[in-house]
């Protein structure tokens, strides 16, 4: 997302965010709007206005983007942003953004698009946040939907760096690819309203008593999941083999240097003039280029997301498959014992 939010200040003394507290308004907003961009076959993302009190952002109210022709267009943007904040405050209703949401399948949104709209978020309000929701998790009944911000050190690293940071500086800021976005726990909050209309809804509609709780169709999420697995493997054995070209290139440039600088001082001491100093080694040569390594980072992240996700399947599908074997078991234990007794008690009578 190419617009920022506007700009706001962050107390000192403010805490930092711990939770964030979503109403369900803005939970039903996110999924109706998400739904209607799947539908089109689109990516669905938006912002969230709120405010942070005491360490938790509290959410309640989320609209989508500017989408038309004029996307692509920062005053268009601001405009409309600039427009959707004065009618929500005619309507009294909190019109501070404090970030952004986006639509993700599988949690594929470790990306430099995702990576680079947080930053300038965090950059510009320090508490703002993005919230991924995965659509077919939804619909499978499991509602997805996390809230991430870029931890403390990633930001001084860009600050100090730029988006194009090397990994000596992550590896100087002791950074892992699991801490590049930290997760902040999300807590619903439903009105006293709400919450009568759901009892209603229960008693006038009442859910079905038959639940597949031991139903093993995670083939297909696993499936794609082990598929994006290997294509982020494939990126990363690219990414590999950049890197080795570009240390080659290096190793290249630094025996051209040394042999350069070694004539030189030769020639001088030939004329017994003293060898080259730094600063005059400096000036003859540019200083040796640094291949940047951001897109190794987030796709190392996106792996690394990929296998907890992988292991979560499997997990659940093994605890499900134990399940149904002990089951299936006792149940041919049982009927073999009522078979044994039908037995004995014929043969008592004949």
């Amino acid at each position: 997302m190419a617009w920022r939010a506007p700009e706001h200040s962050v107390w000192e003394d403010e805490k930092p965010v711990q939770t964030v507290q979503l109403s369900s308004l803005v939970v039903m907003q996110i999924i109706k709007q998400c739904e209607e961009q799947r539908t089109l076959g689109e990516h669905a993302q938006g912002f969230i206005c709120g405010l942070l009190e005491d360490g938790r952002l509290e959410v309640t109210h989320a609209y989508p983007s500017l989408r038309g022709v004029d996307v692509n267009d920062p005053e268009t943007e601001v405009f409309y942003n600039e427009e959707m904040g004065r009618r929500l405050r005619q309507q009294n209703v909190d019109n501070l953004i404090v970030g952004w949401y986006k639509s993700a399948v599988f949690g594929s949104f470790l990306n430099r698009e995702v990576f680079e709209s947080q930053y300038e978020y965090q950059l510009t309000a320090e508490e703002s946040v993005v919230l991924i929701y995965d659509p077919v998790r939804t619909a499978q009944g499991l509602l997805t939907l996390k809230a991430y911000r870029l931890g403390p050190e990633v930001m001084k690293i860009v600050k100090k760096d730029g988006l194009e940071f090397s990994m000596e500086s992550v590896r100087r800021a002791k950074i892992s690819v699991e801490s590049l976005f930290e997760e902040v726990p999300i807590r619903i909050k439903n009105s006293h309203f709400f919450n009568a209309m759901l009892c209603e809804l229960d008693l006038i509609a009442p859910s079905p008593n038959k639940r597949p709780f031991l139903d093993l169709s995670t083939n297909n999420m696993l499936e794609k999941n082990v598929g994006l697995l290997l294509e982020g493997v494939e990126h990363l054995l690219a990414e590999n083999s950049k890197l080795s070209n570009h240390q080659k290139r290096i190793q290249r440039l630094e025996q051209d240097r040394r042999r350069i600088i070694q004539r030189k001082n030769q020639q001088k001491q030939m004329k017994n003039e003293p060898p080259l100093t730094e600063d005059e080694i400096n000036q003859l040569f540019r200083p040796l280029p640094e291949s940047p390594r951001a897109d190794l980072v987030l796709t190392s992240a996106q792996v690394s997301q990929y296998c907890d996700k992988i292991g979560q399947f499997s997990a659940q599908s093994l605890s499900k498959l134990q399940m149904a074997e002990a089951l299936q078991g006792k149940l041919k234990d049982s009927s073999a014992a009522f078979l044994s007794a039908i037995h004995k008690e014929s043969q008592v009578h004949d």
